[in-house]
């Protein structure tokens, strides 16, 4: 989508990390999200943890809003440096590859 031949968005990346965590069986009833005193209060109740950010109260966008990591795609995340650093972990091109999203 385009305004006067300029993008309306900005081309950006989200990561979103999962963890396995135990799990609480003890679920608290809940009926409304108002509920709860912060998005924290669920997360000892289920089987696994997602790593989210929250904005800064003085962000122009979204402010005080929890997000998942990322951002504007920059440049230096097309680096080889990347690959290099994945490789000394043990991963291999091949894994990498099925990483891609394919259409």
């Amino acid at each position: 989508m385009t305004m006067a031949g300029k993008k309306m968005w900005r081309d950006a990346a989200t990561l979103i990390l999962t963890a396995k965590s135990t799990m609480n069986k003890n679920l608290p009833h809940i009926t409304k999200s108002s509920e709860l005193a912060a998005p924290t209060d669920c997360s000892n109740y289920f089987d696994y943890k997602v790593l989210m950010l929250k904005r800064s109260s003085k962000s122009k966008f979204m402010p005080n809003a929890y997000v998942f990591p990322g951002g504007v795609i920059a440049q230096a995340d097309f680096a080889r440096g990347w690959r290099d650093l994945f490789r000394d972990f043990g991963y291999t091109e091949d894994d990498l590859e099925e990483l891609v999203l394919k259409d």
